[in-house]
């Protein structure tokens, strides 16, 4: 019956599964005795099969008990032991209470050192895990620095052990496919650590991509296209093709995982809400509101009675629908979800977490769209200094836009000067951080631009209007909406010094540039608009 049970488990069956083993646990106890370390395996199998349907707490109740036996039988320091203090702190996790999360993680990635070694994956896997929790309080700095040794590790031992993998149990096997997403995963992650290297992303979230596709398919083949495993595969291929900005097949991908986890977890499973979320955000990207507001709606609804009205992912989730309102123009619904949604992240997380700070953008930015321009810069100060001061520091893309913003504030009230003084700030921070050409530093440029044309300084102006306009050109495109809008800027400041003929000339071909680009459906770039409140 445990063979059977574990069977199952394995193939991702897991009501069948859980059907069996509690007979199997209950036949354990009474022939082998509790304390018996079968018996106390049943149990980590039963919590283990809780965890896998999303019954986060039952999974806890076990997991505490088997610890507790764990320790008495074999030991505090029995892999065993390790093993299970890592799934307490898993459920924990999954539950979003991460002080104590990170306690046990602490203490499981100490022993893992002491009795496994630095480098065995085990070790390597905890120092991922802490890393998570990290993140999730929003200490980013803390969980960068050992991301960075993660991926170090795992390239180092990752590729050993996929080549001995292929060579001892073949390139199908399921223990060789898994070191293949583990190493896939591992080039997703690079990708997003380091955002300023364009090429270096693009080159290795194609690796990903690849092998991701490779595992996909073999585990269709060994594992079945309905096993959890192969759904997780195709569900991480989708991730890496929304990194790549390839929305449509990424939309593709996620609708089939959507269906597959609705039927094999159910529709109320933390993973198919994911894939809910997912999907939705798709559609926020491709400004399909309406789809992504129906989505989110139902993801609020489920997170709410799966996981509660407080968890970090219910929040996020209410504050996506919020966004979709702002997209949609329904400024009075967003400002009222994203007000409870910042209340919620002080009392949940912490005033200085960075989900909170979001939160105080996102408010700040439907203020300003609202014309309520006073209450957006109170707003835009105090995320200024909390950004730069407290958890992210000055050169970070973050507190740059964050000066941006509060700039763009400046300039809507007529304060020119405090605009200036920000805005020439934020250029030279970006041409630093993010290099010349890259599409904020040119939006940057036109910013200042705006600001002395604002001024009056038209012939400063248009110097940078046109270094601007030769930079969209080559980067984005002279058909791009952001080059022709720049377009119809600098022939504004002609006009403004009196050169009409010259502004008529570009003005009339800023309108053949328009009814083209309508014609066509062109649509603009892919770099948010200012005040952007799009939240995973």
């Amino acid at each position: 019956m445990a063979d059977l049970a574990a069977t199952y488990h394995q193939q991702g069956r897991s009501k069948e599964a859980e059907e069996i083993k509690p007979e199997v646990l209950e036949l354990r106890k009474e022939v082998l005795g509790e304390k018996h370390p079968d018996t106390i395996h049943s149990m980590a199998d039963l919590a283990a099969t809780y965890h896998q349907q999303g019954r986060s707490k039952e999974a806890e109740e076990i997991y505490v008990e088997v610890l507790e036996l764990r320790k008495e039988v074999l030991g505090e320091k029995h892999p065993d032991t390790i093993h299970t203090m890592a799934d307490l702190a898993a459920t924990c996790h999954q539950q979003g209470r991460s002080k104590e999360d990170e306690e046990i993680s602490v203490e499981v990635l100490e022993l893992r050192k002491e009795v496994l070694g630095g480098k065995h994956p085990n070790t390597i896997k905890s120092m991922a895990s802490l890393a998570a929790t990290y993140h999730q309080q929003g200490r980013s700095k803390e969980a960068e620095e050992i991301y960075v040794e993660v991926l170090e590790l795992r390239k180092e031992v990752l590729v050993e052990v996929l080549e001995l993998r292929k060579e001892v149990l073949g390139e199908k096997h399921p223990d060789t496919i898994q070191s293949m997403a583990n190493l896939a995963a591992t080039y997703h992650q690079q990708g997003r650590s380091k955002d300023a290297e364009e090429i270096y992303i693009e080159g290795r979230s194609k690796e990903a991509e690849e092998i991701k596709l490779e595992v996909l398919e073999l585990r269709k083949k060994v594992l079945g296209e309905k096993h959890p495993d192969t759904i997780w595969s195709m569900a991480e291929l989708a991730a890496t093709y929304h990194q790549q900005g390839q929305s449509k097949e990424a939309e593709e991908v996620y609708i089939a995982v959507l269906e597959l986890r609705k039927e094999v977890l159910s529709e109320k499973h933390p993973d198919t809400i994911q894939s809910m979320a997912d999907l939705a955000a798709i559609y926020y990207q491709q400004d399909r509101s309406k789809e992504a507001e129906e989505i989110y709606v139902e993801v609020l609804e489920l997170r709410k009675e799966v996981l509660g009205e407080k968890h970090p992912d219910t929040i996020r989730s209410m504050a996506s629908l919020a966004a979709t309102y702002h997209q949609q123009g329904r400024s009075k619904k967003a400002v009222e979800i994203s007000v409870e949604v910042l209340e919620l992240r002080k009392e949940v997380l912490d005033e200085k977490h960075p989900d909170t700070i979001r939160s105080m953008a996102s408010l700040a930015a439907i203020y300003y769209q609202q014309g309520r321009l006073k209450e957006a810069e109170e707003i835009y100060v105090e995320v200024l200094e909390l950004r730069k001061e407290e958890v992210l520091g000055e050169k970070h893309p973050d507190t740059i836009r964050s000066m941006a913003l509060l700039a763009a504030t400046y300039h809507q009230q007529g304060r020119s000067k405090e605009d200036e003084e920000i805005s020439v700030e934020v250029l030279e921070l970006r041409k630093e951080v993010l290099g010349g050409k890259h599409p904020n530093t040119i939006e940057s440029m036109a910013s200042l631009a705006a600001t002395y044309h604002q001024q009056g300084r038209s012939k400063e102006a248009e110097e940078i209007y046109v270094e601007v306009l030769e930079l969209q050109k080559e980067v984005l495109d002279e058909k791009h909406p952001d080059t022709i809008l720049s377009m119809a800027l600098l022939a504004a400041t002609y006009h403004q010094q009196g050169r009409s003929t010259e502004a008529e000339e570009i003005k009339l071909e800023v309108l053949e540039l328009r009814k083209e680009v309508l014609e066509h459906g062109i649509t603009g770039s892919d770099i948010p608009p200012a005040g952007s409140i799009k939240e995973g």
